[in-house]
């Protein structure tokens, strides 16, 4: 994702991002989102609705520790201290945005996109995207 995107993330979310200039001996979030630019909005998406429900317990928190494609789709590593509760909640929501990015182009964001193999790698792309890739 393009360094610019990756900032903006990190300004409107820093609590989730805690680990992403820590050293790579401590977390895989040190390289930044290895992904798209197309998936910025589902990862946006995917940090607003974490942030409201680490909002409804006290003390709570939570911090990726890597967001990044793997075999066509988002996959995404949370560290959570909350309730099990709260954690299997977190993790709905990842799974259903992990879920959706097989149908977001992972280039421009747009929709229909179709999971397919080429030349040995997987990748998520709407039909115009795949005729320029």
């Amino acid at each position: 994702m393009r360094d610019e995107l990756d900032k903006a993330l990190v300004k409107d979310f820093p609590d989730l991002f805690a680990q992403r200039y820590m050293p790579m001996s401590t977390t895989c979030m040190c390289w930044g989102m290895e992904h798209g630019d197309g998936w910025e909005p589902l990862v946006r998406e995917m940090c607003g609705r974490i942030s409201l429900l680490l909002a409804s317990e006290l003390g709570a928190r939570a911090e990726f520790s890597q967001i990044k494609e793997k075999y066509g789709t988002l996959r995404v590593y949370i560290d959570c201290w909350c309730s099990a509760k709260l954690n299997e909640k977190i993790e709905g929501v990842i799974d259903e945005i992990e879920e959706r990015s097989a149908e977001v182009c992972e280039v421009c964001s747009a929709t229909p996109a179709k999971l397919k193999a080429r030349g040995g790698w997987y990748r998520t792309l709407c039909p115009q995207c795949e005729k320029t890739s």
